[in-house]
């Protein structure tokens, strides 16, 4: 037996992922084709309009569907796809075995899921290790497999790790690639890290349309990314987390023409069809490449006559192993898992350090975070101050805020040594009340604000300093007519583009259809909105300040 052999078999495959002309870096034809996706025109149109959005709109089109937590669960929709033959259902985790109908042939469809209905959908080490046990019972019946991965990535708390969460998200990894009988991987809502990728080594990669996937949450990523002044939303935005991008990228393989709430026909027969192509892709790999034959021959050798050393190595092995002959895997199985490594080395791309040395500053995006940060602390403290909290809601802020109160207002009256003596002297009992109503106020807010508390103070402290700009911030109240303010901003010609300029993405949308809206949000938004155009600076400047004379220049910035 050639002990080279099965390198020589994964050299193959090297050469083959490296070669466009064997293996086309994106299958324009699916032979036979996929049903229930969209077409090539479709996504390359819909990922223009992406690239078109600022961030904002970014994050809205395509972060904030899969985050919604009314988000119909997966086991819902796996239901609905069949005659459910049997189910395991524990916390965030699904499996069920579904009978199908192929095209008029019943079919059984092994499905393992992650339901966002517990715990968002985050797996803990035993959710991993059962998935594995599931792969395994499904491919010793010969069933394919189809997971859905909704999570916001794998469980990190104290208890995941001390149970070894890392092995068991490699052992769950090692039991998708090693599985064979054909699994497709859908990315049903978010797809983030360690918590998606076991479930994405797949024959094939599919995502409904409103579905996100990426190695790693933007959020984490920003943190990595400090230093470069990245925002969590800018990162989402580089690194494309819409199937219409990555289907561009060559990162998933197509979009079904699908969202969950919609008639589950078309995610039917994506799975339908898409299991019926990796099962005709193989029959004509195996045919076309005899080297696979050969393969499993020296397979078949090695489960005949184990060596002493493969003998010890399976003694030890955590993934599966074949008891009996009956369940032993065919040849086509070698080229599932054959074909599943291979897919998966093409969507693996290097970038030498010479020529990332000499993109990097090219590619660099300039940063935002400070300035986001900065402006979201900025509106936090605007809505507060437009709407403060009532003193009479807290105990112990309106008891200190009493004690003021009566001790200032007799402060300046006489009091005799006696008195003085029982119930201490007015200014000090003053001073005293003061500082214990500054201290609680501060504690107060302190838990209010929580992370935001030193920026806030921070502007608290400029605006006690500055008590004549409180007075030109608008209260809610004040907004009587919301409608017809949007509409005098929207008519105004010099001073409306300046504060629309000036307004946050969700300020934007009051200039479009607010039929569906209620008074109530548009006098909060609006509130905010204007707050926020009027601290940022002076509103005269050069775009309008030519039309202006001097007197309307400091009225409209507030100036006397």
């Amino acid at each position: 037996m050639d002990n080279n052999a099965v390198g020589d078999l994964y050299l193959i495959a090297e050469n083959l992922a490296q070669d466009s002309s064997l293996v086309p870096e994106a299958e324009r034809e699916f032979d036979p084709p996929l049903r229930g996706v969209l077409s090539e025109a479709e996504f390359l149109r819909q990922a223009e309009v992406l690239d078109k959005m600022d961030i904002d709109s970014y994050i809205e089109a395509v972060v904030a569907s899969a985050e919604d937590p009314k988000r119909i669960p997966a086991p819902e929709v796996i239901r609905r796809l069949g005659d459910v033959v049997s189910e395991d259902r524990d916390g965030p985790f699904y499996a069920a075995e579904v009978t199908m109908d192929f095209d008029g042939v019943p079919r059984r469809v092994g499905f393992i899921a992650q339901n966002r209905a517990a715990r968002s959908g985050e797996w803990m080490p035993e959710h991993h290790l059962k998935a594995a046990n599931s792969i395994v019972e499904f491919a010793n019946r010969s069933i394919p497999i189809v997971s859905l991965m909704d999570t916001p990535g794998a469980a990190g708390d104290e208890v995941a790790n001390k149970n070894n969460q890392s092995h068991c998200i490699s052992r769950l990894i090692a039991e998708m690639s090693n599985t064979d009988v054909p699994n497709l991987g859908i990315v049903y809502g978010l797809g983030y890290s360690g918590g998606a990728i076991p479930l994405a080594a797949s024959n094939l990669i599919l995502s409904v349309r409103d579905g996100v996937f990426s190695t790693i949450q933007p959020k984490g990523l920003a943190s990595i990314a400090r230093r470069l002044n990245l925002s969590w939303q800018q990162c989402a935005k580089q690194v494309g987390l819409s199937p219409y991008e990555l289907r561009r990228q060559g990162n998933i393989d197509a979009i079904i023409d699908y969202v969950p709430g919609e008639d589950v026909e078309n995610l039917r027969l994506a799975i339908v069809s898409g299991i019926g192509h990796v099962e005709e892709g193989i029959k004509r790999f195996v045919r076309e490449n005899p080297y696979v034959l050969d393969e499993y021959r020296r397979s078949i050798g090695r489960y005949l006559n184990p060596s002493e050393r493969l003998r010890k190595v399976q003694a030890s092995a955590a993934l599966k192993l074949t008891k009996n002959p009956t369940e032993y895997l065919n040849v086509f199985g070698i080229a599932y898992r054959y074909l599943r490594y291979l897919r998966v080395r093409r969507r693996i791309k290097a970038t030498s350090t010479q020529s990332y040395g000499r993109l990097s500053e090219q590619e660099l995006p300039a940063g935002e975070l400070a300035t986001r940060t900065s402006r979201e602390r900025r509106e936090t403290f605007l809505r507060w101050l437009q709407d403060p909290d009532r003193v009479i809601y807290d105990d112990a802020v309106s008891r200190a805020w009493k004690n003021y109160v009566e001790k200032k207002q007799t402060v300046h009256d006489d009091r005799g040594r006696f008195m003085q003596l029982i119930f201490g002297e007015r200014r000090q009992n003053y001073a005293d009340a003061r500082n214990t109503l500054i201290s609680t106020v501060g504690m107060y807010l302190y838990r209010r604000w929580k992370v935001d508390a030193a920026g806030n103070f921070r502007s608290l402290q400029s605006f006690a300093k500055n008590v004549e700009e409180t007075r030109r911030l608008f209260r809610v109240s004040e907004l009587v007519d919301p409608r017809a303010v949007v509409e005098a901003i929207r008519r105004d010609e010099l001073l409306g583009p300046v504060l629309r300029q000036r307004f946050t993405h969700e300020g934007m949308k009051l200039f479009g259809d607010t039929a569906d809206k209620s008074d109530t949000y548009l006098r909060e938004q609006l509130a905010s909105e204007l707050n926020m155009a009027i601290t940022e600076g002076p509103l005269a400047e050069a775009t309008i300040g030519s039309a202006l004379s001097a007197a309307a220049r400091n009225a409209v910035n507030g100036e006397s």
